[in-house]
């Protein structure tokens, strides 16, 4: 479990200020010994900012896969008509092997087409009728004290 700077600063902090041992305090806490160490690392290092979590730097980022490929996946999965998952991840294993690169997992491939933007594929597979239908913006008002939403065209009372 996460726990912010300010938590686990008053874990160590009997240590840091009153040099109770680490071992009773991992033994009190539950945390084990190894993760107060380098919390207190942190803090004489760093203050109070070192025992903030970290986000990763490669976030959101596909390590072991090339650019060329990953374009090629995003490309299938938005090809029309819509081309299956199965079909994606043969050809993307064929062109793994001519490129002399890794196969890539199913899973991995299913992650990347999970995350391209609904609107990008309803675009590219439905059409821009159906995308303006589904994502079309919303304007939203106050008219006689209720809420109004409007579209292009339409008009919805809410509340």
């Amino acid at each position: 479990m996460k726990q912010d700077s300010y938590t686990k600063y008053k874990i160590i902090q009997p240590c840091i200020e009153d040099k109770v041992s680490l071992s009773g305090i991992a033994i009190a806490s539950s945390i084990p010994l190894r993760t107060l160490q380098r919390w207190c690392k942190l803090y004489k290092d760093q203050g109070l900012s070192g025992l903030t979590h970290k986000t990763r730097s490669d976030r959101g980022k596909y390590r072991n896969i090339s650019m060329q490929l990953l374009h090629f996946i995003e490309g299938l999965a938005l090809k029309k008509p819509k081309v299956s998952m199965a079909a994606i991840c043969h050809k993307t294993s064929e062109l793994a092997k001519i490129l002399n690169e890794p196969t890539i997992s199913y899973n991995t491939i299913f992650k990347i087409i999970n995350n391209l933007p609904k609107g990008m594929v309803v675009l590219a597979q439905e059409g821009d009728k159906i995308y303006e239908e589904t994502f079309d913006l919303l304007y939203m008002g106050v008219f006689a004290g209720r809420y109004e939403i409007s579209r292009k065209r339409s008009l919805a009372l809410c509340l």
